[in-house]
């Protein structure tokens, strides 16, 4: 995954932190700034008055220490100390560092509710942008537990902004300027420093918002046409466990009737998995992380079909009874699922060879996929009712590589036949419409920028320097993709040059 790593230098950075009344910046108050200045440990902290409310609620007090009687009798933000703050802790030049959205959200709001100038258009970067996580995860990616996992020193129970700033300053550097994986595991998460060498599975952008900006995904444009759908009776897929504790489910029984060619990557996905550095684990349990062993639902179920086949072809005594099972099970789901069978073998893949599990790796977007099933000319996917289909957009188009995409999607009825509902459909790329990565990550800084007066004069890649122009001056200048992409932009000579300051 190709990526601008960031410099850690303590000379580009200062560090802000805020402390509040709740989450809201349009109803809660903000207490207190803190900012710290890391190349020379020069720092500012100060409270600030009520003003939206008439207490501040125990609650608080106990995340943050602050009580009312330590902003009774403080003053509000004046532009002559905005002005000197910007000037001493030279923020027109620097960026901001903090970690979540709330710090810049509570002082822009401050500032607009007090008429101030001199920190809307400075350069915020929220680095918990970098933490590539599930969209869920109990509140655990805390600056707090992240500090406590890398071993710094100094988090207390109650905040301290300028404490705070501290922290965050660390736990920037310990994070090395790399975007970090958060993979889910049943009663832990284990976190990761993604490499440059580290080629993304297309699985993981599923509920990854942060992973899916930094890949740059074009808007992938597809339509999908309903085939034919089938029901069919039985009672064996959702009940029937083999001794083994085999649990087949209807994905798994297909694979097994049709007994595709399996295809071995996992040499290729274990390299890969390795480019990445483990970093710890956050749990809500106390539990002895395994990193070693790495088990997906992929690996799942390859292993279960090679049971299943293992076992058929054992005729070994020891096994009868086994065996038994699996012969009556196997034949069972054959009768059953022959229609949907029959479909796949001959109007999907005009009765061709089937490969199961095919590493693709697209090269443009560095994604890979595992398909399915498929051959030269065609992929398939199995999914249950519960994936809507225009989730499947990116890792299709990501697995296809230009050959024709079906997708069977399948459901219990739950009536009193005890059917399995499959429905067949064919996805449509509108590949006119899909831009390459380059013109994605293009046009999404032209479209931050629109409003600014400044325009892209040269830009490669997501790695290399872009060279931008301001309209008002007619300057220009060079800066990273990640300063743009996440921080806000402005001419930094019209910015300079501004007498108000």
């Amino acid at each position: 995954m190709k990526f601008s790593k960031l410099s850690v230098s303590p000379k580009k950075y200062v560090v802000i932190d805020v402390e509040t009344t709740g989450l809201k910046s349009k109803e809660n108050d903000l207490l207190s700034i803190s900012i710290y200045k890391p190349d020379d440990g020069k720092s500012y902290e100060r409270f600030l008055p009520l003003e939206l409310s008439s207490y501040i609620p125990a609650f608080i007090t106990e995340i943050n220490g602050i009580q009312d009687e330590d902003v009774k009798d403080s003053l509000p933000l004046s532009q002559d100390e905005v002005n000197r703050i910007v000037n001493e802790f030279e923020l027109k030049n620097r960026i901001i560092l903090h970690y979540g959205n709330l710090d810049e959200k509570f002082i822009k709001e401050y500032f607009r509710r007090h008429n101030l100038i001199g920190f809307n258009n400075l350069n915020f970067f929220n680095f918990k942008k970098l933490i590539c996580s599930p969209s869920f995860t109990k509140g655990l990616l805390t600056k707090d537990n992240l500090c406590n996992m890398f071993g710094i020193e100094g988090v207390k129970e109650t905040h301290n902004g300028l404490n705070d700033c501290i922290l965050e300053w660390k736990l920037f550097v310990k994070m090395a300027g790399c975007p970090i994986l958060v993979k889910k595991n049943p009663f832990y998460y284990s976190l990761y420093r993604i490499s440059n060498e580290f080629i993304v599975p297309v699985s993981y952008l599923n509920n990854n918002y942060n992973l899916s900006k930094l890949v740059g995904l074009p808007k992938i444009n597809v339509s999908f046409e309903e085939k034919d759908t089938f029901r069919i009776s039985s009672i064996f897929v959702k009940d029937k466990i083999i001794e083994r504790k085999i649990l087949l489910s209807p994905i798994d029984c297909i694979y097994l009737i049709l007994n595709p060619t399996i295809e071995s990557s996992r040499t290729f996905l274990s390299n890969n998995f390795k480019s990445l550095k483990y970093l710890g684990y956050l749990s809500e349990y106390e539990i002895e992380s395994d990193t070693k062993t790495i088990r997906t639902d992929i690996n799942r179920q390859v292993e279960n079909i090679e049971i299943v086949k293992e076992l058929s072809s054992n005729n070994s005594s020891s096994n009868n009874k086994t065996l038994t099972s699996v012969n009556e099970y196997t034949a069972a789901i054959k009768n059953d699922f022959a229609l949907v069978i029959d479909y796949i073998k001959e109007n999907i893949f005009l009765n061709e060879p089937i490969k199961l599990k095919e590493l693709v790796v697209n090269s443009e977007y560095e994604l890979l996929g595992l398909c399915d099933l498929s051959n030269e000319n065609c992929i398939l996917e199995i999914v249950n009712n519960f994936k809507k289909l225009d989730s499947l957009a990116i890792p299709l188009y990501i697995k296809s590589k230009n050959r024709n995409c079906y997708i069977i999607q399948y459901n219990y009825l739950y009536d009193e036949k005890n059917q399995i509902e499959f429905k067949i459909f064919k996805a449509e790329f509108h590949t006119n419409e899909i831009k390459s990565r380059t013109e994605t990550a293009q046009s999404r800084l032209i479209e931050k920028l629109a409003a600014t007066g400044i325009i892209v004069v040269d830009y490669k890649n997501t790695k290399e320097r872009i060279r931008l122009k301001c309209n008002k001056c007619g300057k220009e200048w060079e800066t990273y993709y990640n300063a743009v992409k996440f921080g806000n932009v402005h001419c930094k000579y019209c910015y300079r040059n501004n007498t108000k300051l």
